[in-house]
């Protein structure tokens, strides 16, 4: 047995775990407190615990999580062993090969730091690499000659994301570097419980196995991933449900980083990385990676600022700066909503909540407005800042409260005329924010994906964290680095797929096309700010934290692709805004605009889609076993702590309080 399973075998001793089911699917670990001090003169309220909660998409990792509270952790260590336990249990979302964003809230200086481990384009990249014609794929051909890639069409996504072309230099363990710094117990300490779930295994679960099978395709193109994930006649999954699924190969792999860290990764395995990708190819159009050792060399996980919105008296809004989207996208929803209590006090705990009533039609209206709107100004000004110009002026007040006049949909209790119907009017057009010109009309519409995974958690000594993860489509590009067990993200396939709109040239670039160039990070903080690097394609991931009087009392996020934003900003009203427990919040239908069509779940009001359609809205309904994305989230309510997980959207979700 290696000294790592040894450490993980004695922290499972003494450990007792009372669980409480809720019968609508969201569960919470209920456990006593064992604090020293002097008690606290009220008890917690039922599902709330003095030690802390954790929150993912999947119980193995939960468990490991709570464990790694329970040995003296923090919200650092613990989301270093969730990360890492993720990887082999839910290889389809995350792992080595992926990318991340991280909100860490420090209780012990007040900062909220952010990490930034997005994939980064290889310098080999160019704005025409997605488009169809073979002569496109050549940089030469695109930089010496531009009409020899006139990019007429571009290549399919199913074609576009597998194999090697769309791999981006992975993020993820730069970041658990970054993160590491926070960390109280050892990395070798952290990887102990995810080398033995790799080693011994799990039961092997439905949406693993269905994933698979959806995936055949790209999973085909790498022996290294038919090896771990497919059968002898590589047509179906290796294993049957409830089978024992392990990983050794990754569980090497693990122990091999835990004793040599996480920089070996940019400095050795690199290399393994770039054979890998470089030697995938695609059979449709013979694209393959376009890796080299200087792009993991010149790789770092960034420190940024957050993204902060004061929504009114003494709540704040905290996210992710760009290259993600979330943050800002959610900052401008939130502040456009506009319906907040008077104080934090207000909200509810995981189990009460003050409003038992499911949206009105006018807040379901409200929603679509306040979602096309936003989403209208992302998908014109955003992008990888340190690239593109992104008008800072889309997070001021007067102009959001200009675009909330012209397009939203007001309630009741604002006094004032309900706006006219806007259905006949999607796509709304976007705004011209302060500091911005009046521009033309082109727009990258982007696209809808469904993936990744998030966790969130909180300590006894008022840390928090707010992580989303990902390889971005289900098992990424495919590709597994052989001998290594782990898959390669096609990240690369977030940026648009044409450089510029039809007819016009790199004048009218979008801010999200692809680059190979490099730049300094010039929106970055402290050192990093000084470093070069590599564009990153922008993102929906949304880690968010809420916060009152300078502290932390929830994280929230989702996985989920483009609709991420969308459900994350559900949750959050129904919490923030309409009185519901934080069960109740993550529980309830949501339904979900990009400025285009409004996709709402089987369970909403059938009488509000008959009255959005008759206002001129497209609506989806989307079925049950393709549900709304799922939302992890923990809160704090004075010195108790409570999370929640979506599963009743996805089963394997779930959270845990800690001793």
């Amino acid at each position: 047995m290696q000294d790592g399973d040894k450490k993980f075998l004695r922290w499972l001793v003494g450990i007792a775990v009372g669980l409480l089911v809720l019968s609508c699917g969201a569960v919470v670990f209920s456990t006593t407190t064992n604090l020293q001090g002097p008690p606290s003169a009220f008890p917690c309220k039922e599902g709330m615990s003095r030690g802390g909660a954790v929150s993912t998409t999947n119980k193995h990792a939960t468990k490991i999580g709570r464990e790694i509270l329970q040995a003296g952790g923090n919200v650092a260590d613990a989301a270093i062993a969730v990360q890492l336990a993720l990887g082999v249990a839910q290889p389809q979302s995350t792992g080595l090969g992926g990318g991340c964003f991280v909100l860490l809230f420090n209780a012990s200086t007040g900062e909220t730091n952010v990490i930034d481990g997005r994939e980064e384009a290889p310098a080999l990249f160019h704005p025409k690499i997605f488009c169809a014609e073979p002569e496109c794929f050549n940089r030469n051909n695109v930089s010496q000659a531009q009409e020899e890639c006139l990019c007429e069409t571009t290549l399919p996504y199913k074609y576009a994301h597998r194999g090697g072309l769309s791999v981006g230099v992975p993020g993820v363990p730069a970041a658990m570097g970054e993160l590491q710094a926070f960390a109280a117990l050892p990395l070798s300490d952290l990887a102990a419980p995810a080398i033995h779930l790799a080693d011994e295994g799990f039961p092997f679960y439905q949406h693993m196995h269905d994933k698979i099978v959806a995936h055949l395709d790209s999973l085909n193109i790498s022996d290294a991933s038919a090896e771990i994930y497919l059968n002898e006649a590589r047509t179906g999954p290796k294993f049957e449900v409830g089978e024992t699924f392990t990983n050794p190969h990754l569980a090497d792999t693990m122990r091999e980083l835990a004793g040599k860290g996480w920089q070996w990764y940019y400095s050795h395995l690199a290399d393994e990385i770039i054979d890998a990708a470089n030697s995938a190819v695609e059979p449709h159009t013979g694209r393959h990676g376009l890796l080299q050792k200087s792009d993991f060399e010149h790789y770092k996980a960034v420190r940024r600022n957050a993204v902060r919105k004061q929504l009114r008296n003494d709540l704040e809004y905290v996210g992710m700066s760009f290259p993600s989207s979330g943050g800002t996208s959610l900052a401008m929803m939130l502040k456009m909503w506009n319906v907040f209590p008077s104080s934090a006090d207000d909200l509810g705990s995981v189990l009460e909540g003050s409003n038992d009533k499911n949206w009105t039609f006018e807040e379901a209206r409200r929603m679509v407005d306040v979602q096309n709107t936003v989403w209208a100004d992302r998908q014109k000004y955003m992008g990888d800042a340190d690239f593109v110009d992104v008008p800072e002026g889309l997070l001021d007040d007067e102009y959001i409260a200009e675009r909330r006049k012209e397009w939203v949909a007001c309630l009741d209790a604002e006094g004032c005329s309900p706006s006219p119907t806007r259905g006949s009017e999607i796509p709304v057009p976007f705004g011209t924010p302060p500091g911005v010109e009046v521009s033309t009309t082109f727009v990258d519409r982007g696209s809808d994906r469904m993936s990744t995974t998030h966790f969130s958690i909180a300590d006894r000594e008022g840390n928090f964290l707010s992580m989303t993860t990902t390889i971005e489509e289900n098992f990424g590009t495919g590709v597994t680095v052989p001998g290594r067990g782990f898959l390669l993200n096609n990240e690369l396939t977030d940026f648009s797929f044409r450089p510029y709109p039809s007819g016009t040239g790199p004048a009218h670039a979008y801010p999200n096309a692809p680059s190979g160039e490099r730049k300094r990070r010039r929106t970055a903080v402290g050192e990093d700010a000084n470093t070069i690097g590599g564009k990153r394609p922008m993102s929906s991931m949304s880690p968010s934290l809420i916060f009152s009087n300078n502290e932390p009392i929830a994280a929230f996020g989702s996985p989920g692709g483009t609709r991420i934003i969308g459900s994350v900003f559900n949750a959050l009203v129904q919490y923030l805004s309409r009185g519901a427990s934080l069960f109740q919040a993550v529980e309830r239908e949501r339904m979900v605009a990009k400025n285009d069509v409004v996709y709402y779940e089987t369970s909403y009001d059938p009488d509000y889609i008959l009255e959005l359609s008759a206002l001129g809205f497209e609506t989806s309904r989307l079925p049950a076993a393709r549900p709304m994305p799922y939302v992890e989230a923990v809160i704090r309510k004075g010195s108790c702590y409570g999370g929640v997980a979506d599963s009743s959207r996805f089963e394997m979700a779930e959270a845990a309080l800690v001793e």
